[in-house]
């Protein structure tokens, strides 16, 4: 055999047997799996490390948050608990206010009462002329003098206190004349005889014009606005009379039999016509029944009367 026979002989590889391979390959597998697996351990160890610290991070915030929130609502209890005492003792002071409020406003409107009878009690002997015409350079004193003659009743300058013009009304052609006697009987007695000679005009005491004169009560400011509100409500019902006494007091009544209204306050005027309301109320209320149940029904009347009535003169 050649040289070159050997050589090729000697430098052919080896064969590795397919065994040896595959056992090979199963050892790098089985190393790779065992990294693998630790390297997962490791990863899952840290992760739920992490959790298990964020967990017990948030375990603690929303502990703190809960026991922040209890504080918070004790406070808030607490505040309204005061406010609610507060609320309370304000309640009654406003209860005792308004009660105070009530007993003022009375003793208010009492006194008001009071001066204003005071007032109209000063005007007791004075009485009030309309319809006369004012002259220049005239005496309403001797004007006065000439109205009682013509009434029949004999006075003179001596029984006057005071006389004089009063201030010009929108709704009156002339001002009115204002006297105050010496003696209230002088004044009653003038209007006793004003109330037979009705028909007293200016042309009987000597003047040119004939004009009716008008001699009333010498009523006070507020007394004359309630005179006016009691002439509507007068009207508004349909009543029959409306007068001012020898006192100055405002009367009502609606027919000669029925009760006398005194009239000293604007209450009083609404008093009244609440009363007059629901009494007309109550009486249709009733005729419906009436004439619900049939004729033989049995009437029943109402004889109430309102706040301030006296008994007909």
């Amino acid at each position: 055999m050649g040289r070159g026979e050997r050589v090729r002989k000697t430098s052919t590889p080896t064969p590795v047997s397919s065994a040896c391979f595959v056992n090979n390959l199963s050892a790098s597998a089985s190393d790779v799996d065992e990294v693998s697996m630790s390297a997962i351990k490791e990863l899952f160890s840290q992760t739920n490390a992490r959790l298990t610290a964020g967990l017990q991070k948030l375990e603690t915030d929303l502990g703190e948050s809960i026991n922040l929130c209890h504080s918070k609502i004790d406070e808030f209890m607490e505040l309204l608990k005061a406010q609610k005492c507060l609320i309370e003792q304000q309640g009654k002071v406003i209860e005792e206010q308004h009660s105070q409020i009530v007993k003022l406003n009375k003793r208010v409107s009492e006194l008001e009462v009071r001066t204003e009878n005071q007032e109209q009690y000063s005007r007791a002997n004075s009485l009030e002329i309309y319809g006369v015409p004012e002259t220049k350079n005239e005496d309403p004193v001797r004007i006065v003098v000439e109205i009682c003659r013509k009434l029949g009743v004999q006075i003179n300058e001596t029984a006057i206190d005071a006389c004089h013009r009063l201030g010009k009304q929108t709704n009156r052609t002339s001002a009115g004349i204002i006297v105050k006697f010496v003696r209230r009987l002088d004044k009653e007695s003038i209007l006793t005889k004003k109330r037979v000679f009705r028909n007293l005009s200016t042309s009987q005491i000597g003047m040119k014009v004939d004009y009716p004169i008008f001699i009333n009560q010498s009523l006070s400011p507020n007394r004359r606005i309630l005179f006016a509100k009691a002439k509507e409500l007068n009207r508004e019902l349909k009543w029959k009379f409306l007068w001012v006494d020898k006192a100055g007091r405002i009367k009502m009544r609606k027919h000669e039999k029925a009760s006398v209204q005194v009239i000293s306050t604007p209450s009083d005027l609404d008093n009244l016509k609440k009363f007059i309301v629901n009494k007309e109320s109550l009486k249709r209320q009733s005729d419906l029944s009436i004439s619900g149940r049939g004729e033989d029904s049995t009437l029943v009347r109402d004889d109430s009367t309102p706040v301030n009535s006296v008994t007909p003169h």
